[in-house]
């Protein structure tokens, strides 16, 4: 079940380590969606969250709940889609 510090964190580059650096130290859950493997992995080294992998829509899909806040840190070219996926599923505060 999704706690209501749940934070999405779509992206697993070197902007979403350092927003989950940040989320870790103020104590908040992160579920993270990545795209590729390699950034996964090397994500999942850098702080110990192993984040899901694939198509967004199919992510967002298996998650039980989506979460009320998003901090999107995709490349800017897939910003405006990235964001228009999660405010339609249900994620009613995003950030980027």
């Amino acid at each position: 079940m999704i706690a209501p510090k749940d934070i999405l964190l779509v992206g697993a580059g070197k902007m979403a380590l350092d927003y989950s650096k940040v989320l870790s130290h103020l104590g908040l859950n992160q579920i993270v969606l990545g795209r590729g493997g390699a950034s996964a992995e090397a994500f999942q080294q850098a702080t110990g969250i192993r984040p899901s992998t694939g198509a967004l829509a199919d992510q967002i899909a298996a998650l039980p709940v989506l979460p009320d806040t998003a901090i999107v840190t995709v490349n800017a070219m897939y910003l405006a889609e990235v964001t228009v996926t999660l405010l339609h599923d249900g994620s009613v505060r995003t950030s980027t």
